[in-house]
């Protein structure tokens, strides 16, 4: 993967860190960037 676009990741990853929830992401198109978060998540494989 590009070096460039590794360093970018890191930096939107300590920001989520620092300033939203842990079910939030970040959703990044050729035409806009949206914040995004998750109402509920239950993982299946630990059932």
């Amino acid at each position: 993967m590009n070096e460039n676009i590794i360093e970018h990741a890191n930096a939107i990853s300590t920001w989520l860190k620092e300033n939203v929830n842990p079910h939030t992401a970040v959703v990044i198109t050729d035409s806009g960037v949206k914040v995004v978060a998750d109402e509920a998540y239950v993982p299946l494989n630990d059932r």
